[in-house]
């Protein structure tokens, strides 16, 4: 299921507070000005990369390139259980099975 929007907003939100209030924090360290823009640009890109990072993997089961295959894991779960049918009750009990599932038996899925 897709995460509500009210809580991606306010994750956002939050996310964007503390980014520009943490320049605000190291201000005051006796640190030089590289030293703070160096944290800053690595925090801001930590936090950003995890947020790119969560919408990404928002939704795992879609079409999309990153998604995982379900369908390829199906097929996997069904060859498996011919191949163990197959060694347990024989080719023939099997092949029946295959037939009944609507799979054409003949086929190879990997």
């Amino acid at each position: 299921t897709p995460t509500p929007f009210p809580m991606i907003q306010m994750g956002r939100t939050i996310i964007l507070i503390y980014i520009f209030s943490v320049s605000f924090i190291l201000l005051p360290m006796d640190s030089t000005v590289i030293w703070d823009c160096m944290s800053i640009f690595f925090l801001t890109y930590g936090f950003m990369g995890l947020e790119l990072v969560a919408i990404e993997l928002d939704d795992p089961f879609g079409n999309d390139e990153n998604d995982f295959d379900t369908l390829a894991f199906a097929r996997l779960v069904f060859e498996d259980t011919y191949l163990l049918t197959a060694e347990v009750d024989g080719e023939e009990w099997s092949t029946k099975l295959k037939q009944k599932m609507g799979c054409d038996y003949k086929r190879n899925f990997s």
